[in-house]
This record gives structure tokens, sequence and C-alpha cells, in this order.
């Protein structure tokens, strides 16, 4: 017992030493992902509804909690609402919070893009709420739409080449009624503010009969950025690199499973002993190669690569 909580302690102390040092590497690609990343918002007179979407730093293999919110107190009973997102992000979980939570109705869809085959890198998620079914309970004051309305959870992917790079989310309009909201009367449907710059050869403000077609919403992409791990052959996460003992416990990976790399009690360090373990720098971790590279490090006969 001893000795598992001096193993804890090493632990935790690794992982603190990576964290600290991420700081300043998390401001800066924060920053680079910001103004050089490609992020747009549209263009909405001042103090118009805004609907966003957060801009999130993780490190690398870890799930992004993205939240889509709202502003301007913009009264609604259904909303539609379409974004893009890359392939390389694995989709955990997307959800209604806030009043969209109490809507009868709330539900997602994963679609390719127009033109796109299979190996198109780029997804685009639907997602589609309304606050009273016809013959539905009166769901009462949830109309009122002023903080989250929706939370995406995003797994980055594992392969350490995706290290210090962003993943954007943008909305996108393929018709008039993508990103819109209907009022809570039902008789007028907000879009994009800038919605004829997206779609110049559709007139989506002519409506026709009763309904009214209100131009007046602004929209701000997201963006995930993701940071690699700085302690590449520190797998035993003791603030040593490329000793025995990694070399030990990446062995004992190949002869008894994944379940070497987890820890007995919590916090797991499992996906930073994977991360640490790309020896050989291929951005894929966990491999014989990375083993065989290891220990010609240890043995002086080659050296590590730079992070």
């Amino acid at each position: 017992m001893a000795n598992r909580q001096r193993s804890r302690k090493k632990n935790v102390i690794g992982l603190s030493r990576t964290l600290k040092n991420l700081q300043s590497a998390i401001f800066m690609l924060g920053f680079f992902c910001t103004v050089i990343g490609g992020t747009h918002t549209t263009l909405a007179q001042s103090g118009a509804p805004l609907i966003w979407m957060d801009s999130a730093m993780v490190l690398i293999g870890y799930d992004a909690e993205i939240s889509i919110s709202a502003s301007g107190e913009l009264e609604a009973s259904t909303l539609d609402l379409l974004f893009s997102y890359e392939k390389a992000l694995n989709i955990i979980d997307i959800r209604p919070v806030g009043v969209v939570a109490d809507w009868e109705y709330f539900t997602y869809r994963i679609l390719t893009p127009n033109g796109c085959g299979v190996d198109c890198e780029t997804g685009l998620i639907h997602l589609t709420g309304i606050a009273d079914l016809p013959g539905g309970i009166d769901p009462g004051g949830v109309f009122a739409l002023d903080g989250q309305i929706a939370q995406l959870r995003l797994q980055t992917p594992v392969k350490v080449n995706y290290s210090n790079q962003c993943f954007h989310l943008r909305w996108i309009w393929n018709e008039c009624t993508d990103n819109s909201l209907a009022s809570a009367t039902g008789d007028t449907t907000f879009l994009a503010a800038d919605i004829e710059t997206f779609l110049p050869g559709e007139d989506c403000l002519d409506a026709g009969g009763m309904m009214v077609f209100n131009p007046n919403l602004g929209f701000v992409d997201g963006i995930i950025c993701v940071v690699g791990m700085e302690d590449r052959g520190d797998i035993n996460l003791n603030g040593t690199p490329y000793e025995i003992g990694d070399a030990v416990l990446l062995s004992n990976y190949f002869i008894y499973g994944p379940e070497v790399l987890h820890d007995d009690i919590p916090p797991d360090y499992y996906d930073d002993r994977v991360l640490g373990s790309d020896v050989n720098d291929d951005g894929t971790p966990l491999t014989v190669a990375d083993l065989v590279y290891l220990i010609r490090i240890i043995a002086e006969r080659a050296r590590p690569y730079s992070h």
C-alpha cells in the first residue's frame, strides 16, 4: 500500500508539472486559433439576439465540452440549427440544456455535406427543437432563450500528430430556414442578419402569406484547440522520461493489456500514459515500434525526439 501511495504521489506530481508547463502554450494556442483560425461572426445590429458556440482548449485525446448559447431574451417556440464539424472529432453526446431541456421535442441528426462523399473530412450536425407539440401538455414559460440551449461533448483524437491543432465548428446555410427560430406566437421566423449574403441566389425574405421573416440573428462559430503532452517517454508519469520503468510498463501493456496503464483508484491517468508512449513520434501511441525506440534511447543508441 505504501508503494502504491508513493507511486500515486509521483503520478500526480508528473501530471501537475505537465499541466503547469502547458499553461503558456494553451494561452498562445488559443490566441492563434482565434485570430488565425478563421472563426467568423455574422453581422447583426448592436443588441440584436446572438447565438454562439464556445471555444475550448483541452489536452489531446480528452473530451471537449461546447455550449451553444443564446442572448437577447428572444422568445422562440422552435429552433433549427445547422453547423459543421471536423470528423476527426468523435461525437459523444448532444443534449438540450436550460429552458430547451423543458421543451417537448429535441433531436439531432448527423449529415453529410452536399457533394461530399463518404470520405469527407467534414460532417454536419442538425439540431431541431420544438417547445410545444400539437396536442401536448402546455410547457409553460419556456420560450425565452437567454443562456445555454444545448451542450455538446466531443472527444478529440488520440493521435499525437493532431497535437497543437484546432478544430472548427462552423454555422452552415444551405436553405433559408437553416439556423432559424420561430417566434413564440408562430407568425415570425427569425433568420441570420446576413442571410442574403450566405444565400445570394435565394429570396429568403419573401415569406408570402401571413408569415414574417425577420433577419436579425447574429451567429458566432466555435473552436476546439488541442494541446499535446510535453512528457513524451514518461509513461509511468514519475517525472523522468526514457527510463527502465517506462520500458517495463510499456512491455507489460503488450503482455497483460490496457489495464496495466489504468490506476486502481481515481484519478485515472490512462490517457496521459497513452500519449506519453508515442516515443518514436509517428503519431500512433502504444506500438511495438515505440517500445523498440524506447529501449534504444535507454541503451543510448538513439536520441529522443524533441517536443
